[in-house]
């Protein structure tokens, strides 16, 4: 595998392993009609019950010990808290660039600078991902590394399907 995608499955495992939740999260439906108020844009007690589930598909497919349950249960929890105002900015952000798409009273120039204010609020949240992932990292056995980096690769090269029985 060459450099540039072991680099691509990190990227891929910062996303699968430690954000997936904050990823979820922010996908979830936003009270579009109250869009000036953020932190109605996450809903907390759906973010709880999307990080209980990915733990618990995550931690069985590594086959997580119980330290290592309470180690990523803390940095899933922590980071999930830590990055909230970022995924909430984020998300008022494309709520407001969508809502500036649709109207005739903004220019192009306008639309390019709301596109770029969100385009760095997205970089911020992955450099906030990839602290996530590098925690994460760090509890896991290289054993454990080496499943998840399988994983990635076959989501990357299509190998998943070939499971699931979809033809090449």
């Amino acid at each position: 595998m060459t450099s540039y995608l072991r680099y691509r499955a990190l990227a891929v495992f910062t996303a699968l392993a430690a954000s997936t939740t904050s990823t979820l999260a922010a996908m979830q439906p936003a009270e579009a009609g109250n869009a000036t108020t953020a932190t109605k844009l996450i809903d907390r007690p759906f973010e709880e019950c999307l990080i209980k589930h990915f733990q618990a598909r995550f931690f069985n497919r590594i086959d997580a010990t119980a330290e290592q349950r309470q180690k990523l249960s803390d940095i899933f929890a922590r980071r999930a808290e830590e990055t909230r105002p970022f995924r909430e900015q984020l998300r008022q952000g494309m709520l407001e660039l969508s809502d500036m798409m649709a109207r005739d009273d903004v220019s192009d120039e306008q639309l390019t600078a709301k596109a770029h204010e969100v385009r760095q609020l997205r970089e911020r949240v992955a450099d906030e991902r990839l602290k996530s992932v590098l925690a994460v990292r760090a509890v896991l056995t290289p054993a454990q590394r080496q499943q998840i980096s399988g994983t990635i690769s076959g989501l990357i090269s299509g190998q998943w399907k070939r499971r699931l029985g979809s033809a090449p």
